[in-house]
């Protein structure tokens, strides 16, 4: 006879099979998610269906090690960016049995993460000693408890949990509304070194990422002569292969540019395969470069802008392509978008925009009246 019984706040499951008493966790606090466990169970012995009998002995680092093994197999871009956000989540659960992260568990990681400031440099570095006073954002805890429910969901299909806890996301703030016109940016990127300005400008005609999409820029990925860049699958956030034209300005600082890592080359007697590397003497002559944030936090200041940021450059490029009649679809399909929702919240409105709807409309109300005018004759 199958019953259930409870060991702390957790139900467990007791049935015969084979002559044998069974107890196994059920995994969750909630009695209707037990039932539901036993009646599958129920089932599955009436049909002769083999039980996994030792949910109870699984790991948080087995399932751990099967999300990463997914990530690879499947070709997810997004590895990196996973295992970074896994951090906390691995520091919490380490050694932990799978059954007794539930509902109450991740609510108490939730409430330990929002105590949690944001280390120096913005690096995800569990117990960092150097911190910025600011707390964690509440967008950085959903996008560890979305890693968190998706290990658990795989650990659901592959039959080593019996119940997926039910993962609550945290309100999120508004994003940011960040962007640059032309003007403001050209008066930016006079203060910026002929490389960063080429990154820069870049992003700001093709919406890419900087630092995983255009400083990633390989020569072999870059066409000067067609005034074009090429992303690789292996390259791209969303996985899909991109091609961008740049404008006229942006192909001469790439030739430039071309030029300055040949002159390079023929200096150090090796062949660069990367666009952007350190051109200046020291160690890091000809190694690629990472970033320019500070490069960049100091030209915005100089030229009067000092509350803008790098990503505002992808939020500003695909406004431009938007105003200038580029349609969402090409406009999406050049920055990488996979789907509309995202695309739209990167498409920023202006007061100015919402001053020229209304001079549209009043201009449009003016032809209507004319138009009732011309008829009345």
């Amino acid at each position: 006879m199958a019953s259930l019984y409870q060991r702390g706040d957790v139900w467990w499951a007791k049935f015969r099979q084979g002559g044998k008493v069974i107890r196994v966790s059920t995994g969750t606090t909630s009695k209707k998610a037990a039932k539901d466990f036993l009646d599958i169970h129920a089932g599955k012995i009436a049909e002769g269906l083999p039980l996994p009998v030792k949910l109870d002995l699984v790991l948080y680092d087995e399932l751990r090690k099967d999300l990463d093994s997914h990530y690879q197999v499947k070709g997810i871009r997004s590895l990196v960016d996973a295992q970074r956000r896994m951090r906390y989540l691995d520091t919490a659960f380490r050694g932990w049995r799978a059954v007794n992260i539930t509902e109450s568990a991740i609510e108490t990681y939730v409430a330990k993460r929002l105590q949690d400031t944001v280390p120096a440099g913005g690096r995800c570095k569990p117990g960092a000693v150097e911190t910025t006073g600011r707390k964690v954002a509440a967008a950085t805890i959903n996008r560890e408890l979305a890693q968190l429910r998706k290990l658990l969901r795989l650990a659901y299909e592959r039959r080593k949990l019996a119940h997926v806890p039910k993962v609550t996301l945290l309100p999120e703030a508004q994003p940011r509304q960040g962007f640059v016109e032309e003007p403001e940016f050209q008066a930016i990127v006079k203060h910026l070194e002929p490389d960063a300005a080429l990154a820069a400008t870049m992003a700001f005609d093709t919406a890419w990422r900087i630092r995983s999409e255009i400083l990633t820029l390989t020569w072999d990925r870059v066409d000067v002569a067609e005034g074009c860049i090429r992303l690789d699958g292996a390259h791209s956030k969303n996985g899909r292969p991109r091609t961008a034209y740049l404008t006229p300005g942006a192909i001469e600082m790439l030739a430039a540019q071309r030029a300055r890592v040949e002159t390079l080359q023929k200096q150090l007697g090796r062949i660069i395969p990367e666009a952007f590397v350190h051109l200046g003497k020291g160690k890091l002559q000809g190694q690629p470069i990472r970033g320019f944030k500070k490069a960049w936090k100091a030209a915005c200041r100089k030229a009067g802008y000092p509350h803008l940021v790098l990503h505002d450059l992808r939020r500003s490029g695909i406004r431009a392509m938007v105003r200038s009649g580029t349609p969402d679809s090409v406009a999406m399909r050049i920055s990488g978008h996979a789907t509309r929702a995202v695309f739209l919240r990167y498409d920023i409105t202006s007061d100015a925009d919402l001053k020229e709807a209304a001079a549209r409309r009043a201009q449009f109300g003016h032809s209507q009246r004319a138009k009732v005018v011309a008829l009345s004759r």
